[in-house]
This record gives structure tokens, C-alpha cells and sequence, in this order.
């Protein structure tokens, strides 16, 4: 689910893995994504495995007695016609279905801050700070996404500019 499974290799992946590892307790599978509040990343997961690569085989075992909830279902299906029919995702799909995915409010604050505020490669890149004033990139980063973003609405909105293509958030 980390690419909002809009790579089908992945979705291939999870398919093999699922005929490979036909014993596994799935009990113990949903009950860890419980804790990990990971229940709608699996079941959009199998949603996706059984729409797409007729996988009922393998997913009917695994959801045995649930019923996937709306938003897994609703989720699912934007994938799915995504996966199907899109030439491109966005960074801005991705950030939202990255948090539709996350069955609590505290996990979506999570990553929302991981995506927002904790440095990445880009931003040590852009401004090379010493270790000794390395915290300045929490604040960094804010400020050269809302740039970068800000930036990129003028360069589109503008009259007789060329859209350029998305690029991840990062």
C-alpha cells in the first residue's frame, strides 16, 4: 500500500505471495493489522487482488466471514480504474489515498507529519546545513513544499505556460 498500490507489480506480488502462502493464519493476519491500524490497506489489497487479477482463489479464504467496508470498497475501485485507465498519478492522489488508507486519525497525523515536516533527501540537498543546525530542517521543508507547490500553480495558471508533468511529493 505504500504507492497507494497503483504499481501492479506489487499487486502481482501480493497475488503470488497469497497461492504461495495458502496455509497462512489469517486470524493472526487481521488481528495484526488491527494494531497496526492497517485493516484497510489489506483489505483494499485483496479487494484489488481479486478484481484485477482474478485472484478470488486466493482472497476468498483470507476475507472469510467480512464484509470489506465502504471505504475499502470506494478506495478499491478508484485504484482499480486508476490502475486500468490513468496514464499518470499524481502526487496530490497519492498524499489523499495515502491517508484514506489509514484506518485511524492518529496514523493519518502520522504520516501526514512524516510527509510534511521530517526531512528528506531533497531538502538536505537544497540547503546543506551543518549537523550542528540539522532541526532547521522541520522548518525547511514546510517551507519549500508550500514554494515548490506555490510555484508550480503560478507556472500553470499563468497564460501561454506549459503544464509540466507531476512529480512526487518528495
Amino acid at each position: 500500500a505504500k504507492h497507494s498500490w497503483s504499481r501492479m507489480g506489487c499487486l502481482c506480488d501480493l497475488h503470488r505471495t497469497l497461492a504461495r502462502f495458502d496455509g497462512v493464519q489469517w486470524n493472526t493476519v487481521w488481528r495484526m493489522a488491527r494494531e497496526r491500524g492497517a485493516i484497510r490497506m489489506l483489505t483494499v489489497g485483496l479487494l484489488l487482488v481479486d478484481r484485477l487479477l482474478d485472484g478470488a482463489k486466493w482472497t476468498d479464504r483470507a476475507v472469510e466471514g467480512r464484509v470489506p467496508d465502504s471505504a475499502s470498497r470506494a478506495i478499491a475501485g478508484e485504484i482499480a480504474h486508476r490502475v486500468l485507465y490513468a496514464s499518470d498519478v499524481t502526487s496530490d492522489i497519492d498524499l489523499a489515498m495515502q491517508l484514506r488508507l489509514r484506518d485511524r486519525l492518529s496514523d493519518r497525523a502520522r504520516f501526514a507529519v512524516h510527509i510534511l515536516a521530517e526531512p528528506w533527501p531533497a531538502d538536505v540537498s537544497a540547503l546543506r546545513l551543518p549537523l550542528a543546525v540539522r532541526g532547521a530542517y522541520y522548518v525547511f521543508r514546510p517551507l519549500r513544499l508550500a514554494w515548490k507547490h506555490l510555484v508550480r500553480r503560478r507556472r500553470v495558471a499563468s497564460p501561454g505556460s506549459v503544464p509540466r508533468s507531476s512529480t512526487p511529493l518528495a
